[in-house]
């Protein structure tokens, strides 16, 4: 989906541009730049491609390696938001809160689930990602733009609302700021943003983390269980910010001041995502494996694909596994509802924007 109020507010993403927020003119096809006189292709698949010229010093392994990434994660579908993807949209719903006068973008926004889950919701909805890893459904419904958020392809106060989750442990200090000024520039004044990330602090928990965390690795390594895309999506985690006053300091420095914070200690998480759902994937994965050999000799080339989507697709509203994966995000949330006062690494924050235009 290319709108055309998305057409009409686009920016070049060039460095000596973006400062300027110099809007891009359609001709012949394509986006041009009237100050630099750069083009850009006015959609691709659904989405606009406005990546800066340059390329930075750090670059996101999702960007570097985006076919190992393309191939190993599961981001054609989106499923409904439950275990630990739920307890996000609830922590965007409740301390977000986006309504129908806002204009919200996900600064990072992967495959554009939290976006399509709250689209409904406000008036206009954009996702910015560097990797276009773009669900189906992102594509058809929602204005999705392929663009590095330390340039960001917008004009100032374009927003009244922005989002970024599990985006900022992947940036070096320097990258991390730079995210954060134009998260500020792209803000109106006043602006709210729901940030949820984590830095190097431990909790009084960790000792129940850690040893699922150990357990999980453990099972993997003998085969039981199968940890390739959760070792593959935090194999760049950089955690520039070690401790919460640090990251409270940073947000001040960028012109962010903290409204509410909760600490996700993760408890039950650590013990029904790192644990009891990869046993049941490696469970069904067995089953499914041993059936499609009986039928056609040896497993299929896209059989891990068709396994993924069914398992969402057995997650029809109402149903057991609907049930199941419902009652298990509500135990993870206790993770919030009951220790999200103490200091943990993950965080969720709610920012306002300070400061003129």
């Amino acid at each position: 989906m290319i709108s055309k109020r998305l057409l009409d507010t686009v920016t070049c993403p060039a460095p000596e541009c973006v400062p300027l927020g110099v809007r891009l003119e359609e001709r012949n096809d394509m986006l041009v730049c009237s100050n630099c006189g750069r083009s850009y292709p006015p959609a691709q698949d659904g989405y606009l491609d406005l990546m800066p010229p340059a390329e930075r010093e750090h670059t996101s392994l999702y960007v570097s390696h985006s076919d190992e990434f393309e191939a190993t994660l599961d981001y054609r579908r989106i499923g409904p938001p439950v275990l630990g993807a739920g307890v996000r949209q609830r922590a965007i719903r409740r301390m977000l809160k986006p309504g129908p006068h806002d204009s919200l973008v996900e600064l990072g926004c992967g495959n554009g689930k939290f976006l399509v889950w709250n689209r409904r919701r406000v008036d206009w909805a954009v996702g910015v990602d560097p990797a276009p890893l773009f669900a189906d459904e992102a594509l058809r419904s929602i204005d999705l733009v392929r663009a590095d958020a330390r340039a960001l392809p917008f004009p100032a106060a374009t927003f009244t609302a922005a989002m970024s989750i599990d985006v900022l442990e992947h940036l070096p200090l320097p990258d991390f700021k730079a995210y954060l000024g134009e998260a500020h520039r792209v803000l109106a004044p006043g602006g709210r943003m729901l940030i949820y990330s984590n830095t190097r602090e431990g909790s009084r928990l960790d000792f129940v983390v850690r040893g699922a965390r150990l357990l999980s690795r453990k099972l993997a390594s003998v085969g039981l269980i199968d940890d390739t895309r959760d070792r593959l999506r935090k194999s760049d985690h950089v955690k520039a910010v070690e401790t919460y006053p640090q990251l409270v300091e940073v947000l001040g420095e960028c012109g962010f001041r903290v409204e509410r914070v909760v600490f996700w200690n993760g408890l039950f998480q650590s013990i029904i995502e790192n644990l009891l759902v990869k046993l049941v994937e490696s469970a069904l994965r067995m089953r499914r494996g041993q059936a499609a050999r009986a039928h056609t000799g040896a497993a299929s080339a896209g059989g891990e694909d068709r396994l993924r989507s069914s398992m969402r697709g057995a997650m029809r509203r109402g149903g057991p596994a609907w049930i199941a994966a419902r009652l298990l995000t509500e135990l993870m949330w206790l993770d919030l509802a009951l220790f999200g006062r103490w200091r943990a690494g993950p965080y969720f924050v709610l920012v306002r924007r300070e400061g003129g235009r």
